[in-house]
């Protein structure tokens, strides 16, 4: 499979911290050779296959509205059209099945949709039935296809550290790359023959022969977002601020009538960095790091007076202006809107749509999958797996997971929050899950620090906490009231681990009988007032997944540790697969990794383990998008897959449970907002379906 090449994942530069690259969905399955540093080579063989069963959320990245109203929304590598329930509430009217790539621009044209899908290229979707939305033609790319700008046959991309690149879309169905101009191009806009592209600064481009674009002149050293109208390109530049990293940004419009001797006719100071920039009406939207300011606009050549700002979530990529309401695709904040935006004083900004923004770790237990959500705030999503086709949100808890403490099982949920504490859930009833019970953990009493909780493990009525530096176990028999009934300070430290039989395989990050390597430790409790370290063996990694069969240990991706003597551990294989292994999870004989690649990307891999000392590469789904976590149940893989939300995989090779009858949909959820999207309904804003 050829890896797609890095680029800048948006069209707009942020301030922030921001991942570097657009989460895509590849549905490219194959099967990987692999070898261990043993004497005795191991080589991939055929087995059954992988295939995505279902998908749910992902950042909200682009919007466009057509001409009848309807408003097409890139939710992660979806499409989904909706109508508006009054002027904010959607109600869905079609969705595409997942695209090769993150939708990150959309543009409407014919009843087509030209959608910029990431390091999916250009896709083509004939948009005339919302209901029966399809994909028509697709041009891939390479980059990270960011933008797409329509110019009568040719569609202009902008694909980050692999340029502008045009592609001729005269036949839709069949569109077909013809030139590129190569720069680090992170938007641009077209006036007439030539394009003003934002490539750090701010290039005069002819593309009149669209086969060789070439320069003409830079026009400013450092720009962050462009738009324009008739002759006038408007410009976010900004300048750094001396001893800080922040940069303060202003507002310039060129006059481009001549192309020769572009001229500057207004340049007006606005404070914050661009992110996007559009020019309506009257006016003209500069969506900075946190706020929208209007500013007015009388003529062409002038700018001002800045009418006010309005603020909005930090991670805004996207401004679309619809009458008097200005639509915010805000990436892991879902979409939102801004009503009388003309009057900043009077506007008011609000959530429209909820998605799941980022799914970091997931845990599954009878039928229902709990993803952490770090798209709007701290939460945790529980879902509706029993059809897996059709993964939908039941229900909201406000709970943020700590490197992804997770653990579900006969009606409870255990989780690993950010205050060092963990917290027990009663979801018995999925959608009205409530709080039971929490335990703090105590600061170290060897270093007196605070101690976070790293990993939890369930065996049982046990629950197995790697507390930093401490082993510790709670009997969660009865879940509202967990005691602690055992504790070890763990030699080589305490960040991942597996328990099985009252017998707990802890990784620790450092330990100094192996000179500061890795290192499992294994340690029994079966007298819980005394417990006992058995053994200790160094391990490749202490926070990349442990899964034990009882009589061998799997560390990470993959070294094998024959733990039948638990007082002198034995490596007994390993393989060496590309990639950072991020969790795993055993089924059965058959090991499944969550992944991340070295440079995008990430998979969820099988490994057979059927004979632990000689493993086998099995089949893997690639995503370009790093797999952060992983469970297993009832012949799926739930992979936690940070932008592409949740990823269901189907495994042959594992057995179906029958298929539960079709559930009715709630038209109101507990614990989730009355903004949150559903995947099959929506409600209005008083909790009834809007129709």
């Amino acid at each position: 499979m050829t890896r797609p090449i890095a680029a800048t994942r948006r069209r707009i530069p942020s301030a922030r911290a921001r991942r570097a690259l657009a989460a895509v969905l590849v549905a490219t399955i194959a099967m990987h050779a692999a070898g261990p540093p043993t004497p005795r080579p191991l080589l991939a063989q055929d087995g059954p296959a992988l295939a995505m069963a279902g998908q749910l959320g992902g950042p909200v990245q682009a919007v466009a509205v057509d001409a009848a109203g309807q408003t097409f929304v890139g939710v992660g590598p979806r499409v989904i059209v909706f109508t508006m329930c009054g002027s904010e509430w959607p109600v869905e009217r079609g969705r595409t099945a997942p695209l090769p790539g993150l939708v990150e621009d959309i543009q409407l044209r014919d009843g087509l949709a030209y959608v910029a899908a990431g390091v999916g290229g250009l896709v083509v979707l004939d948009a005339r039935d919302p209901a029966g939305l399809r994909v028509l033609g697709r041009a891939p790319l390479e980059g990270v296809a960011a933008k797409v700008v329509l110019d009568g046959p040719r569609a202009f991309v902008a694909a980050g550290a692999r340029g502008l690149r045009i592609v001729d879309v005269a036949d839709p169905a069949a569109p077909r790359e013809i030139g590129v101009y190569q720069a680090i191009v992170t938007d641009f806009t077209l006036v007439g023959t030539r394009a003003y592209v934002v490539a750090r600064n701010l290039q005069q481009v002819d593309v009149s022969n669209p086969a060789a674009p070439r320069i003409e002149r830079t026009l400013e050293d450092w720009s962050d977002a462009v738009d324009s109208i008739g002759p006038h390109v408007f410009v976010a530049i900004s300048t750094a601020v001396p001893g800080e990293s922040r940069r303060v940004g202003s507002l310039r419009v060129y006059d481009v009538t001549n192309t020769r001797r572009p001229a500057i006719v207004h340049t007006l100071p606005i404070g914050d960095q661009a992110r996007a920039l559009v020019r309506v009406g009257g006016h003209v939207l500069y969506q900075g790091a946190s706020r929208l300011t209007v500013v007015a606009q009388a003529v062409p050549a002038s700018l001002g007076p800045v009418l006010g700002a309005i603020g909005t979530p930090d991670s805004v990529q996207a401004v679309l202006p619809a009458g008097r309401t200005a639509y915010l695709a805000a990436g892991r904040a879902g979409l939102r809107a801004v009503a009388d935006w003309p009057a900043p004083a009077a506007a008011r900004e609000r959530q429209v749509l909820d998605t799941l923004g980022s799914a970091e770790s997931v845990a599954v237990a009878d039928g229902f999958a709990y993803v952490e959500d770090e798209g709007s705030g701290n939460r945790v999503l529980v879902v509706d797996v029993r059809r897996p086709a059709e993964p939908r949100v039941v229900a909201a808890i406000p709970v943020g997971v700590d490197h992804g403490a997770m653990v579900a099982d006969g009606g409870r949920l255990f989780v690993g929050a950010p205050d060092r504490t963990v917290r027990i859930f009663d979801v018995r009833d999925p959608a009205a899950p409530r709080p039971l019970a929490q335990v703090a953990m105590p600061r170290d009493p060897v270093t007196g620090r605070e101690a976070p909780v790293w990993r939890l493990a369930l065996d049982a009525d046990w629950l197995y906490v790697a507390n930093d530096e401490w082993l510790r176990v709670l009997d969660v028999a009865d879940p509202a009231a967990p005691r602690e009934v055992s504790r070890r300070r763990s030699s080589g430290g305490a960040t991942d681990l597996a328990a099985r039989d009252r017998r707990a395989y802890v990784l620790g990050p450092s330990t100094g009988t192996f000179q500061g390597r890795p290192s499992l430790q294994i340690i029994d409790v079966f007298r819980p007032d005394d417990p006992l370290q058995l053994g200790t063996h160094p391990v490749t990694g202490a926070q990349g997944g442990v899964q034990t069969d009882g009589s061998h240990v799997f560390v990470e991706g993959v070294q094998v540790v024959d733990v039948r003597n638990p007082e002198r551990p034995v490596d007994a294989a390993a393989l060496t697969l590309p990639g950072r292994n991020r969790a795993s999870a055993l089924a059965g004989t058959r090991l499944y990794l969550a992944r991340t690649n070295a440079d995008i990307g990430g998979s969820v891999r099988v490994v057979d383990v059927t004979t632990p000392s000689s493993p086998i590469a099995g089949p893997v789904i690639e995503l370009v998008e790093g797999v952060r976590g992983i469970a297993v149940r009832d012949g799926h893989a739930f992979a936690a897959a940070q932008g592409l939300g949740l990823v269901v995989v189907r495994d042959a090779a594992l057995p179906l449970p029958p298929t539960p009858a079709p559930t009715a949909i709630p038209t109101r959820v507990p614990g989730l907002s009355e903004t949150t999207y559903l995947p099959l309904a929506l409600r209005g804003p008083l909790g009834g379906v809007c129709r």
